[in-house]
């Protein structure tokens, strides 16, 4: 699960790798890693101005509730999604994510 972010208002301390990759659609997005574990961190889309955190790497990430669940279609048989979160099946354009988000915590 991730938390997206704007960029400008998302900070960090230590020191982290990053790599740039490039997905099938084309898009490249910086993935950003601990640069003592590896621990994959947070992703930097080069066409949007926002991060998105893994939230499992925050100290406490149990307040997180999906607002979507993507790429569903490639999910394991027993996966369980959650109950208030719209669907994808596979990767959806960024508006749709965000009216997702909105629809579950209001506008942001």
């Amino acid at each position: 699960m991730v938390l997206t972010a704007p960029r400008d208002a998302f900070s960090y301390t230590g020191a982290v790798r990053k790599y740039r990759r490039t997905a099938d659609s084309g898009r490249q997005s910086d993935v950003v890693r601990c640069a003592a574990c590896g621990t994959r961190l947070w992703h930097e889309p080069q066409s949007f101005p926002i991060v998105t955190l893994t939230i499992g790497t925050l100290d406490d990430p149990s307040w997180g509730v999906p607002a979507s669940e993507i790429w569903i279609e490639k999910a394991l048989p027993a996966a369980i999604f959650h109950a208030d979160a719209e669907l994808f099946h596979g990767q959806p354009e960024r508006q749709k994510q965000i009216e997702a988000f909105n629809a579950l915590y209001g506008d942001a």
